[in-house]
C-alpha cells in the first residue's frame, strides 16, 4: 500500500472511530469535558500513526508505550489487535 491510500485509511478509520465514541457519549450523557479530553487523545493517536507511516522500519511496537491505566474491554481489544499483528 503506497502512503496516500494508507493515508487516506488511517484518516477514515480514525474519523470512524470519532463518530462511533460520539455516539456513545452522546447516547450516555457523558460530561463535555470527557469528550474533548478523548477527542484530543484520539488526535494524539492519529499524529503518532502519522509519524510511524513515515518511519522506513515500520512502526514501533504497542508495547513500547508508556504503561497507563485502561477499563479491561479496551485491554481486550489491544491485545486482539496484537495476536492479528504478530500472525
Amino acid at each position: 500500500m503506497n502512503a496516500l491510500k494508507a493515508r487516506q485509511v488511517l484518516d477514515a478509520t480514525i474519523g470512524d472511530i470519532a463518530q462511533v465514541l460520539g455516539g456513545i457519549f452522546a447516547l450516555h450523557d457523558v460530561e463535555d469535558a470527557v469528550v474533548w479530553k478523548a477527542m484530543k487523545h484520539l488526535d494524539l493517536s492519529h499524529s503518532t500513526a502519522l509519524a510511524r507511516l513515515q518511519e522506513s522500519d515500520g512502526p514501533e511496537s504497542f508495547e513500547d508505550r508508556e504503561a497507563s491505566k485502561t477499563h479491561p474491554a479496551v485491554e481486550a481489544l489491544l491485545r486482539k489487535l496484537r495476536v492479528k499483528r504478530d500472525d
